[in-house]
């Protein structure tokens, strides 16, 4: 009976306290992305802080939901006699979530009583949501590298969609399914229902009337949030690009008023300039302010170059030129006029 109110009590309080699953993911990425711009953009580290904290929040909630679900999975195959498929599932949230203290309790209970004691390390062959090991889509890599590059590539082909191209009605439609942000989705359905005001307002006053004017005005507003909050979902993929890249060998990335990824080619050296060559630098970026970011071997010290690289080069020449190394991350501010 205890077990059957603290699950029933659970599944209550799930229902009531937590979004549903569309919602919650789209609250997670924009979450995500807001805090990859503090971080990356703004240099608001606190902020970046409080979001990713926040993330961490939400998808702990939602494994607590699929632990549950698992859970029940499993007494209703008890309850069918299916005693196989139900250790399958009692043994997957022992392993899967160690940190559901009361439903691992209950879940070891149960596999007592089945006569099992022990949840195997790996995958139980006789769980029927579990993929086959050897499933690998074709064309794509098992490795962590490459399913690294397999991602970022993802997401570049996804971005050259929306690339140098204004935002009508199908493009922000097409931009919500690609990278479901919960605010963008707000303000479309508050342009739906405003455009939807003024079109009645206008048709029984006519497109003088002040309320058809307020709406013209609101709408006008809104549009303007809609192409910001654009600009800023693709800047975030942008900025979750180059940290993806980041991690990819013989990478260096640069961040703020420059941003993008230059890939050291095995054997060779790149240089700063060269690098902020190939990255073709905006008349707004203070290139006497460069901050490198180097992390050191495991038991060093991380180290901050701060750069002034026009008189560096200009006292030096080429040999005064720095050299970058693979996991570097450069800062470029923005000047102050």
């Amino acid at each position: 009976m205890k077990k059957l109110f603290y699950v029933s009590a659970l599944v209550a309080a799930l229902a009531v306290n937590r979004m549903n699953g569309a919602e919650s993911a789209g609250v997670i990425e924009k979450t995500f992305q807001e805090g990859l711009i503090a971080e990356e953009s703004q240099r608001d580290l606190p902020a970046a802080i409080r979001a990713y904290e926040n993330v961490v929040s939400l998808v702990d909630a939602q494994r607590s939901v699929s632990a549950t679900a698992i859970y029940r999975l499993g007494e209703c195959y008890r309850k069918l006699n299916r005693s196989g498929e139900a250790v399958a599932q009692y043994q997957r949230l022992l392993r899967d979530f160690p940190g559901e203290a009361v439903l691992a309790r209950l879940s070891r209970e149960n596999l007592q009583s089945l006569g099992v004691t022990e949840a195997p390390s790996a995958p139980a062959t006789t769980d029927p949501l579990a993929k086959p090991a050897a499933t690998q889509s074709p064309g794509f890599s098992s490795s962590p590298t490459g399913k690294l590059t397999d991602e970022i590539a993802r997401l570049e082909a996804q971005l050259r969609i929306f690339e140098g191209r204004g935002f009508d009605e199908a493009k922000v439609l097409a931009l919500q399914q690609a990278f479901a942000d919960a605010e963008l989705a707000e303000l479309s359905r508050k342009i739906n229902e405003m455009d939807l005001l003024r079109t009645e307002k206008s048709a029984v006053h006519g497109p003088d009337d002040s309320n058809v004017k307020s709406a013209n005005a609101a709408l006008e507003i809104l549009q303007m949030r809609i192409m910001q909050r654009c600009e800023t979902v693709l800047r975030a993929q942008r900025i979750r690009i180059d940290t993806l890249k980041a991690a990819l060998p013989g990478t260096v990335v640069f961040f703020g008023e420059i941003s993008g990824s230059v890939e050291i080619p095995p054997g060779t050296t790149l240089t700063l300039s060269s690098a902020l060559a190939q990255l073709k630098p905006n008349k707004t970026a203070n290139l006497k302010r460069i901050r490198v970011l180097r992390s050191a071997a495991p038991g060093g010290t991380n180290q901050v170059l701060t750069i002034n690289l026009p008189e560096a080069l200009r006292a030096g020449g080429e040999t005064s030129d720095l050299p970058l190394h693979a996991g570097d991350r450069v800062e470029v501010p923005a000047l102050v006029f």
